[in-house]
């Protein structure tokens, strides 16, 4: 609970920059979902980096990491709906956000644990693939 609160007095400040609001922000969102409340960690994600629309989309350590934690949230649905969210999610990550190299082969991991329990193994070879190359070229 001190870190929840301490996470919100950094959202709330006026003298914090973005992008410690918005390390906050993922803060508070793996916090609710250990706490087993994925609904309010999407809310916090979708609130704190997607609701909005930008002029400019902002490709930050931040924002990746936020976007493969909406993978992770809907990943815990097991129903077919909340299945294709993590997959769309995950795919977001790994597309848009590979230049993080630290979060670049958990982002296309988990495509490929998804194919891998939907039975598609060739997918889920594919993604296994470009975990690899991620992992010897993090650039890509």
């Amino acid at each position: 609970m001190k870190i929840l609160a301490l996470a919100d007095e950094v959202i709330a400040s006026q003298d914090c920059p973005s992008s410690l609001k918005h390390q906050a922000i993922v803060v508070r969102s793996k916090i609710h979902l250990i706490q087993k409340n994925p609904r309010q960690a999407i809310d916090e994600l979708t609130q704190g980096f997607f609701a909005s629309v930008k002029s400019e989309l902002d490709y930050s350590h931040e924002r990746a990491e936020a976007t493969l934690l909406m993978g992770r949230v809907y990943s815990l649905d097991e129903s077919k709906q909340g299945q294709e969210q993590a997959e769309m999610w995950f795919l977001r990550a790994a597309t848009l956000h590979g230049r993080h190299a630290d979060l670049a082969g958990e982002a296309c991991d988990q495509p490929a644990a998804l194919y891998e329990k939907a039975g598609m193994a060739d997918r889920a070879g594919e993604w296994r693939a470009r975990t690899h190359s991620r992992r010897r070229n993090p650039g890509l």
